[in-house]
């Protein structure tokens, strides 16, 4: 008795463990009248993953498991809270009942005058979409097949024939033309012609990839002068874009032009010019370095000549200083006797 009390115990835990995962994978469902089918497989799915899928389509299996009837009826709820469907699960709310409320969505968004506009609408967008130079054909195929398994979802499925019609008046791409004979002679299936249009984007991929990989000079237009300009930029003595040093600057709208290979060459030869310089550089340093280290004598000679040349200078100054000294003196023995005489004479007087 004990152990089965235990063993009822343990599986109740795992599945209110799996509903508590199953409730947070649960898809959100906004209202979408669009989005109605898809919606609803994933839920079922959900659901059913939890083991709770005979409360959606039996009954008397939701009257007598309450718990599990219940625990639909939150999974609903929380999917659908923040979307136009919330009122109608809502309104079970009070009972709880979850078969009630997945019975009420499907009744909405499957009715006859629901399922009728869905349709129409999913029948525009059917015909919209183009094939096109603006469009890729991955796109469009992907956009065709969702439309399409929508109206057979919704039981507003196209004929065989008729399908295929609007599939290749659909393709208005040049690229894709010889694709459209070809589905139309041999009178091709739905899914034949979407692989018919598959092989052909491959091959179209892989024609634009090696048409990119091709050297820029093989796409240039020919009898152009920039064309000339460019072809003419390495191997010419005379080109106009040598400078005084011998680097070649080229102006940057060129530049882009050129492909990795010119590129290449032109930053070779700039670099190797540059190592040249360098080394150039580098030997007429040491030369005048060991040519003025053998020259040391000679700049000592010429530094005691300007000491030297100082120092007479200096002299001459000297001697200027004391030959106006000796003319000061005369001048004061000069005035003396002057003075001496004028004395004299007036005694006379």
């Amino acid at each position: 008795m004990g152990a089965t009390i235990a063993k009822a115990y343990t599986n109740d835990a795992l599945t209110q463990s799996s509903i508590k995962l199953q409730a947070q994978s649960m898809p959100a469902f906004n209202g979408d009248p669009h989005k109605w089918q898809t919606w609803k497989k994933r839920a079922r799915a959900t659901i059913g993953s939890a083991g709770y899928l005979n409360i959606l389509d039996q009954e008397n299996y939701a009257e007598r498991n309450r718990m599990k009837n219940e625990t639909v009826f939150h999974l609903l709820q929380n999917a659908t809270v923040e979307g136009h469907a919330a009122h109608l699960v809502d309104q079970f709310e009070s009972e709880r009942d979850g078969r009630a409320a997945y019975q009420a969505l499907c009744a909405w968004y499957e009715g006859d005058k629901q399922k009728n506009s869905t349709a129409e609408d999913i029948r525009v967008k059917l015909d919209n979409n183009v094939l096109s130079t603006k469009k890729s054909a991955s796109q469009f195929i992907n956009e065709f097949k969702t439309y399409n398994q929508q109206l057979k979802d919704l039981g507003e499925a196209y004929t065989t024939s008729k399908i295929v019609s609007i599939f290749l008046e659909k393709i208005t791409d040049p690229d894709y033309e010889h694709v459209v004979e070809l589905c139309l002679a041999q009178n091709s299936t739905i899914e034949e012609c979407i692989q018919q249009v598959r092989s052909k984007k491959r091959r179209l991929d892989r024609h634009n990839s090696k048409s990119r990989r091709k050297p820029l000079s093989l796409r240039r237009t020919s009898g152009s002068d920039e064309e000339d300009k460019i072809k003419n930029i390495m191997g010419n003595e005379e080109s106009e874009y040598l400078t005084d040093n011998g680097y070649y600057s080229i102006p940057r709208h060129m530049w882009n032009k050129l492909d990795d290979e010119e590129k290449r060459r032109i930053k070779a030869h700039n670099a190797s010019l540059r190592k040249k310089r360098k080394r150039t550089d580098e030997g007429q340093g040491q030369y005048i370095s060991h040519r003025r280290l053998a020259g040391s004598t000679t700049d000592h000679q010429q530094s005691e000549n300007v000491k030297k040349k100082r120092t007479v200078e200096f002299q001459d100054d000297g001697e200027q200083t004391d030959h106006r000294k000796q003319n000061v003196d005369e001048e004061k023995e000069v005035t003396s006797r002057r003075n001496e005489i004028l004395k004299f004479n007036m005694k006379d007087t």
